[in-house]
């Protein structure tokens, strides 16, 4: 064990503490009592000078409250403040504010805001620079909802989409013709009443929407537009004779005959009208058909109606357009497609829908020529016609409620206005109103105004031309070519014809289910 030091080596004070003087350059060993100590001048000796016991000499050490030795840490007051010493705090403050962001947009939002519905809407015959306008100011009020608008084209439009809808895979919007209704009603999802009640269209559309596309009290389609027959003249030729633009079935007959013009052998140069045949006249089953409807015919059952002079009613409307043909010979077959022959003056009068404007603008811009009202058989019961297209919502549609609510704001007289200016910079006009509150707005546009004064008093049948549906109008109207023919090609008489054309047409309105 260890001894401990004789502490007789060590001189010590009365009080027992160590004494003695530290020999310069003395060592401690390692773990010992002494350090190293550097011997400097003795500056702790106090001065007599002012300011009593505190006060130190010039060339005494300086108080530790002021000065600290070397190699001491420096009291708290002398510690300068970091410029950094805010820093966390701030980085903290925005770790924790760009997490709120973050937690707010991606996670609590997206729960709070709808969800984001697409609608597919197939439409034909407007372009998306038409619809698009309408499209995003709709979107733009309902930021949740989205339509992916896709034009179709005519061909086999209505198979391509009755195939579609029978595979639960149509669209949820589409475009169909008025007179499609019975091809394709029970794939038709009505409106809601809360968004389009039944009293609200029928004030709203012309009566003859109303009677198409209303099935069970509830509107199953609604039309953006509306369309017929006008009655179109070239001005130059009708102001090169006395006659004025009929009015009337009769005096159109003789103002046809009057603008005829034939060469010396009797071919036909000029024609007053295009009436008579089926192959060059464009719009002829709708011509057909309005002629049976103002002559008290039931298009189903064109053979049944009798007047009191035992005339066959049906059978009479067609000897009055085959006898432009048969006896006249103011048109022939020989002729070029009315359309086509009316632009390059070789016709004086036609009968078509407004949309045919385009067409002939579009082969002679600088042709002069009006449009007027159709003829009627008696000034006391006008009868025009109706064919036109409609948009209406699929059946098993996810959406049927937003895409009600959208056809709702197409129909509206804002976004009808939209489309109609759209398509007035690419063609003449745009598709003239369907709704009753907008017809002043157009009962003086050149072109336009002869089918919105006659839309009120507008009826609609399965003969309507160029839907190219392959159903119901076009079986409907190969009934009514064979007729035509057999009375220009086997010389039959109207009478033994009408009586075929009755058997067809009740069979195909069976196939369809019109009968029932």
């Amino acid at each position: 064990m260890p001894k401990l030091p004789d502490p007789t080596l060590f001189p010590q004070s009365p009080g027992g503490e160590l004494s003695g003087t530290i020999i310069p350059g003395a060592k401690r060993a390692e773990g010992g009592i002494f350090e190293t100590i550097k011997k400097e001048p003795d500056k702790t000796r106090l001065s007599n000078k002012p300011g009593g016991d505190d006060a130190v000499s010039e060339d005494s050490e300086p108080s530790v409250s002021k000065k600290y030795r070397q190699g001491s840490p420096p009291p708290i007051s002398d510690i300068k403040p970091s410029p950094f010493r805010f820093a966390a705090p701030l980085l903290i403050a925005l770790f924790l504010g760009l997490l709120g962001f973050v937690v707010t947009r991606f996670v609590i939002l997206p729960r709070l805001r709808p969800p984001i519905i697409t609608l597919t809407y197939w439409g034909l015959w407007e372009p998306d620079t038409v619809a698009k306008p309408a499209i995003d100011k709709y979107e733009s009020s309902h930021p949740n909802i989205k339509i992916n608008y896709q034009m179709q084209s005519k061909q086999e439009y209505r198979e391509r989409l009755q195939s579609a809808l029978a595979r639960g895979e149509g669209p949820d919007i589409f475009r169909l013709h008025n007179s499609w209704m019975p091809m394709l009603a029970g794939e038709l999802a009505p409106a809601p009443a809360e968004i389009l009640s039944f009293d609200e269209f029928s004030r709203t559309f012309y009566p003859a929407a109303v009677s198409d596309l209303v099935r069970q009290n509830a509107p199953v389609a609604v039309p953006l537009m509306t369309d017929g027959l006008g009655l179109f003249v070239n001005n130059d030729l009708m102001a090169a004779t006395t006659s004025a633009v009929p009015v009337n079935w009769d005096d159109f007959r003789k103002v046809a005959f009057a603008l005829t013009v034939r060469d010396e052998r009797g071919a036909i140069v000029r024609s007053g009208a295009a009436m008579g045949t089926t192959n060059n006249i464009t719009h002829w089953p709708d011509i057909l058909a309005i002629l049976m409807l103002q002559n008290s015919v039931d298009l189903k059952k064109p053979d049944a109606a009798i007047d009191a002079q035992g005339r066959n009613l049906g059978a009479d409307a067609l000897r009055y357009f085959t006898i432009f043909t048969k006896e006249d010979r103011i048109w022939d077959e020989s002729m070029p497609q009315d359309v086509t022959a009316f632009a390059t003056g070789k016709v004086a009068m036609i009968l078509a829908p407004s949309w045919q404007v385009h067409e002939i603008l579009a082969q002679n811009s600088k042709l002069d020529f009006s449009i007027h009202e159709i003829p009627q058989l008696t000034s006391q019961r006008k009868i025009n016609w109706a064919g036109y297209w409609a948009d209406a919502v699929f059946r098993q549609s996810k959406h049927p409620k937003e895409s009600w609510e959208f056809l709702k704001y197409l129909s509206s007289p804002e976004a009808l206005q939209l489309m109609y200016t759209e398509a007035a910079k690419i063609r003449p006009f745009g598709e003239p109103y369907p709704r009753r509150d907008m017809a002043d707005t157009l009962k003086t546009a050149k072109y336009v105004a002869p089918f919105i004064t006659q839309a009120e008093s507008a009826k609609s049948w399965y003969m309507n031309s160029r839907t190219f549906d392959n159903g119901i109008n076009d079986e409907i109207i190969s009934y009514y070519n064979d007729a035509i023919n057999s009375i220009h090609q086997k010389k039959a008489e109207p009478e033994q014809v009408i009586a075929t054309v009755a058997k067809g047409v009740e069979q195909v309105l069976t196939k369809y289910g019109i009968n029932k």
